[in-house]
């Protein structure tokens, strides 16, 4: 399987559990950055790491990051055919306390040249 969750994707709040098991994903048109409420269903940015052919991500909730630790073990910038990534902000976290925190996460996925974000 090279893409996942092409088309109708809009309703979906978290991401199926074993998504990191498809290492072989070029194309995810939405990643659901998990709000820490039910582990069950829970993904972080971490996840992202297991993904290694991944060329297209978008990644939605980024409010849900808890700390830019968790940005920098998602290993974007480890992603050598990582060339097109879409960020969205939203989730619990938009709050005054976390615009500072979304601003730091923005410019840590940022840092890799090849991305056009």
């Amino acid at each position: 399987m090279t893409s996942l969750l092409k088309g109708d994707a809009n309703s979906l709040k978290y991401m199926p559990i074993g998504i990191t098991r498809l290492t072989s994903l070029r194309t995810l048109e939405k990643f659901v950055v998990g709000p820490g409420v039910d582990y069950s269903r829970i993904y972080d940015l971490e996840s992202l790491k297991h993904l290694q052919l991944l060329r297209e991500c978008s990644i939605e909730a980024l409010g849900n990051v808890s700390d830019l630790s968790e940005a920098r073990r998602s290993e974007l910038y480890k992603k050598k055919n990582l060339i097109c990534l879409r960020l969205q902000f939203g989730g619990q976290g938009t709050s005054k306390k976390g615009a500072g925190r979304m601003r730091m996460t923005n410019n840590f996925l940022k840092a890799y040249h090849r991305l056009r974000v």
